[in-house]
């Protein structure tokens, strides 16, 4: 049995598989990291003693010092030591394709953009970008040869407003005057106004996006495959800017991508 782990900045999502590649799914849940508290994590990590768990594979955003704290306590709570993925120069598909990482130092390439990448190339025959919505957003492009066009970061909409709400003092002192928020597309209290400000640039993202990206790439379809917690609702935006430019891009939802491309990894490299 194989644990994988997506350790995020805020959230750790798992799959616990019978199979690597072709996944079957055993069972799958998510966790908040709680401030990587370690009575919190040894008791998940516990939670899998006894489900036959051989080999524990990880994605993780985090530096080297947590890495080695989480390495310390899964071989207390299962007596595994952990690999984790690294970005690295290139990929070679199942059926032999070649995916290419555009970063000139590989690794430095967030891991869970490379393996999100390698679950949309196993799946796509073409052209297609990946948008990981989560506590930063990421948009990775590649095209038909497998060669990464490069991406962006921006920061999500909890991120931006958290920013606005705790790290500037006259915002923060005027919205905790507020109760509930108070109009819908320009706000009528200051929490209103920075989140629908938010929602009102990352609309705007999406929009400039997708519209570059039909510049630049010049083709017509495309799938764009979309992941992470805020994955539906920028769906419904990237729809919307994909209709208004009267653009034939697919859009598909695909919450356990990185999840699926660790496992391509490992099933390839092992």
């Amino acid at each position: 049995m194989f644990l994988l782990m997506d350790q995020g900045n805020s959230r750790c999502k798992y799959l616990l598989t019978s199979s690597l590649g072709k996944l079957q799914v055993v069972d799958s849940g998510v966790w908040d990291n709680e401030d990587f508290e370690e009575k919190v994590w040894h008791k998940h990590l516990g939670s899998f003693k006894q489900k036959g768990v051989k080999r524990v594979l990880v994605s993780s955003v985090a530096g080297n010092d947590r890495k080695q704290w989480f390495q310390q306590l899964c071989q207390e709570a299962l007596e595994i030591k952990p690999q984790f993925a690294e970005s690295a120069e290139m990929y070679v598909s199942q059926k032999l394709r070649k995916l290419r990482n555009s970063y000139a130092t590989p690794q430095a390439l967030g891991v869970d953009r490379w393996l999100a990448m390698i679950a949309a190339f196993e799946r796509s025959e073409g052209s297609f970008v990946v948008i990981d919505a989560g506590t930063a957003i990421t948009t990775d492009w590649v095209d038909a040869q497998g060669w990464h066009k490069g991406g962006h970061i921006v920061a999500s909409g909890h991120l931006l407003q958290r920013i606005l709400l705790v790290d500037t003092g006259g915002i923060a002192w005027s919205a905790s005057h507020d109760g509930d928020l108070k109009g819908e597309v320009f706000g009528e209290n200051t929490s209103a106004a920075v989140a629908t400000g938010a929602e009102c640039m990352l609309k705007g993202y999406c929009f400039q996006m997708v519209r570059q990206l039909a510049a630049k790439s010049e083709e017509t379809g495309m799938t764009l495959y979309i992941t992470g917690g805020d994955a539906e609702v920028m769906s419904d935006w990237l729809k919307e800017a994909t209709d208004e430019l009267e653009l034939s891009f697919e859009i598909d939802c695909q919450p356990e991508l990185v999840l699926e491309g660790l496992s391509h990894w490992f099933s390839m490299n092992n």
